[in-house]
């Protein structure tokens, strides 16, 4: 019984490493990362900041990838057309003036390709924060 404690322990312990684990999650097309051009941003309305999605835009630019920002429903449709092949879904937790957690799901209409969730270093500005989620989502930090 006493083995039993410490042993239970050094699990619990394994298992919020995990979680707490900032590492880029790829579905089965993962290797679909290194072939985005082109992605269309899902806005949110809801995400902390309001200008997040051009934010989001401004880090993808710094990776190669060109964007276009859709709003949902109106712009469902556009989901489907070959423009649109990927796009990328995302949530935040913080105020105006800093992140505190952004999940980030990058996938086609068929399937998922990475998703991450993140916390950012609270001393870096949002535009740092962005710029450092999207690198680790595209696995190029």
């Amino acid at each position: 019984m006493m083995i039993r404690k410490p042993l239970l322990l050094l699990a619990a312990a394994a298992g919020l490493t995990a979680c707490a684990n900032n590492q880029t999650k790829l579905g089965t097309s993962g290797s679909q990362l290194s072939e985005i051009r082109y992605i269309c941003i899902i806005d949110n309305p809801k995400a902390a900041q309001p200008e997040l999605s051009s934010r989001i835009a401004q880090a993808l630019q710094q990776n190669g990838i060109d964007s276009e920002t859709v709003s949902l429903p109106a712009q469902r449709k556009r989901l489907y057309e070959k423009e649109c092949q990927y796009n990328l879904r995302y949530s935040t937790a913080g105020n105006a003036q800093s992140l505190t957690q952004m999940s980030v799901l990058i996938r086609t209409p068929d399937h998922p390709v990475a998703s991450l969730r993140y916390r950012p270093d609270p001393s870096d500005n949002v535009q740092q924060q962005i710029d450092n989620v999207i690198a680790r989502l595209l696995m190029k930090q």
